[in-house]
């Protein structure tokens, strides 16, 4: 039996809500252990899961815009989270590094 589309969307708003509920119960706490917002945490996990990842695939992947990414990753670089580091096979393309600290904070949070 197929769930009618009306339902669908409803059921996914309804979800979009509580993950963005939550997501406001956690950032206090993130921002005070380790001065960090939740894109940017949800952009170390991403670069942590693929070392390899470009600029390019993390937007996507964050569904954001490149220019909102960019200023994302200049916040982080400005942290000290992460490094842009240029391609070696692609001169357009750059990946980025995480740093110790980034690592750190991947630890603690996964309990590690």
């Amino acid at each position: 039996m197929q769930i009618p589309l009306t339902q669908l969307v409803a059921d996914v708003i309804a979800l979009r809500r509580q993950l963005l509920t939550k997501a406001r119960e956690l950032e206090p706490a993130l921002n005070e252990q380790f001065d960090i917002t939740i894109p940017q945490l949800d952009a170390i996990l991403q670069v942590d899961a693929d070392s390899n990842v470009t600029m390019g695939q993390l937007a996507e992947r964050l569904v954001l815009a490149d220019s909102t990414l960019t200023a994302l990753i200049d916040g982080m670089e400005r942290k000290g989270l992460v490094e842009r580091v240029n391609s070696t096979t692609d001169r357009r393309a750059i990946t980025l590094r995480l740093t110790c600290k980034a690592h750190d904070i991947i630890s603690t949070i996964k309990g590690a």
